[in-house]
């Protein structure tokens, strides 16, 4: 089927370029009976135009993924003529020489131990989202770019302030989040006060930066999970905004006892938030059943009135 060679002069070698040329009338719509392969009449498939755009989608990032020179290194015409659109003045018929570039990891650029300054950023799919540690325990997508000059966590600047949000992958289900009081959460990087993930990404993020933050349990709270919230070997997704970068406040690197203080500060801020948050919680909870509450009561008085009217 659609190989007759009275239609298509060796039809069974790839030559995409015989629709420029040959065979452009052709029409993969169901109108072009030599080539329909979405069918055609009332077998036609109804998700042609569908298709079609995934088809454009996945070739431009394919091609996005490759420096595109033509085999003689002669420069391509980009005279354009008016219509409804931008079109080349000439199309390009010849075939592009496709060198891969750095955006794509090459095997033999691995390295066994890779430093965490040299180490390459793999693009981890087709989507946005960045593998920042090598075997997809931590992927990064940006939501947000911070502006071009913004700053990001240094030596000199280790602490940070953060807004976020963490839902679990599995049941989409929110566990924790600053959103709802409007709080900010402060940690130094490096300190081991945070799950892996966080150190790894918040290195790479700039202040005023949203970006997805996916962890695996590795990289989160592993096979024993943090009960009561999150189950073992779960994996989390963070929405996270980076708020400000600051010095450490006036603390060496050798006053352990003062930063254990400062860690156990933070620690109380965020069960006393996490205690008010609960409590507001159940004042909700309250209010809603003592709604219902009386609706009911509303509702049982009607029907007892209806009672005593037939009574009568």
């Amino acid at each position: 089927m659609q190989r007759d060679p009275d239609v298509w002069d060796d039809p069974c070698l790839f030559q995409p370029e015989r629709f420029l040329t040959t065979h452009k009338h052709v029409d993969v719509r169901g109108q072009s009976f030599e080539l329909t392969p979405f069918g055609s009449g009332r077998r036609i498939c109804p998700g042609i135009s569908f298709a079609l755009h995934v088809t454009q989608l996945t070739l431009a990032h394919l091609l996005h993924a490759f420096e595109i020179t033509t085999p003689s290194d002669e420069p391509i015409d980009m005279d354009a003529h008016g219509h409804h659109s931008s079109q080349q003045h000439h199309p390009i018929y010849h075939r592009p020489y496709f060198d891969p570039t750095t955006r794509l990891p090459r095997p033999e650029d691995s390295d066994s131990h890779p430093s965490p300054r040299t180490r390459q950023l793999k693009i981890a799919s087709m989507s946005d989202a960045i593998d920042l540690t090598g075997d997809g325990g931590v992927l990064k997508k940006i939501v947000r770019h911070a502006k071009p000059d913004a700053t990001g966590p240094t030596q000199d600047l280790p602490l940070v302030d953060v807004h976020y949000e963490g839902v679990l992958e599995e049941t989409g289900e929110v566990f924790d989040t600053t959103h709802e009081d409007n709080t900010i959460f402060s940690f130094e990087i490096g300190k081991g006060s945070v799950i892996k993930a966080w150190d790894v990404a918040l290195r790479t993020m700039k202040v005023g930066e949203i970006c997805k933050i996916t962890c695996k349990p590795e990289y989160a709270y592993g096979s024993a999970g943090s009960p009561p919230d999150i189950p073992p070997d779960a994996t989390l997704i963070f929405e996270v905004e980076l708020v400000a970068c600051n010095p450490r406040k006036g603390l060496s690197l050798g006053s352990a006892s003062e930063e254990r203080t400062r860690l156990e500060e933070l620690k109380k801020q965020r069960e006393l938030a996490a205690a008010t948050k609960e409590e507001e919680k159940k004042k909700r909870e309250d209010a809603k059943a003592a709604a219902a509450a009386r609706i009911q009561a509303k509702l049982d008085a009607k029907k007892g009135g209806k009672g005593k009217g037939k009574g009568k």
